[in-house]
């Protein structure tokens, strides 16, 4: 059966205790501490007019957040993406799916070219990039240790 992202909705304050639960994997919160404290992040993300949050859900279980940040590099619309998938569903295709429905939104269509960075060890989310077509530019990791993905 195929993984199935039926909707996505942008991020509200109530979204925040799902984060919360979340983050208390030690993979999301060693991978994403920078988001912490939510509230706080949430604010900015509140206040950003080129950031964007959406809870992915299949059916109507939330399983995962994907983040957009646009921006202009080299004269062209460039999407930055995070993501986090419920830590119970990881390896199912979840993040995949919500790549894909993600990129495949209408007020996105402005967005050229799409960026992830990727911390080295992260293997699993390496792959999830690279089973949507992120391909490595350049191969080798910057000096913080992150591979820059691009699609």
């Amino acid at each position: 059966m195929d993984t199935v992202i039926n909707r996505l909705k942008m991020l509200k304050e109530q979204d925040l205790m799902m984060l919360e639960a979340w983050f208390q994997d030690a993979e999301v919160k060693r991978r994403l501490e920078g988001m912490l404290p939510l509230q706080g992040w949430f604010s900015y993300v509140q206040s950003s007019l080129d950031y964007f949050v959406w809870v992915a859900f299949s059916e109507n279980d939330p399983v995962g957040v994907i983040m957009i940040e646009q921006e202009q590099q080299e004269g062209q619309n460039t999407g930055s993406i995070a993501i986090v998938v419920n830590p119970e569903l990881r390896g199912k295709g979840y993040g995949r799916a919500i790549l894909t429905k993600a990129m495949s939104l209408p007020e996105l269509k402005q967005i050229k070219r799409w960026h992830a960075g990727i911390e080295t060890d992260n293997a699993a989310c390496i792959k999830c990039f690279q089973s949507a077509g992120f391909l490595f530019d350049p191969m080798e990791p910057d000096e913080d240790g992150y591979y820059s993905l691009w699609n």
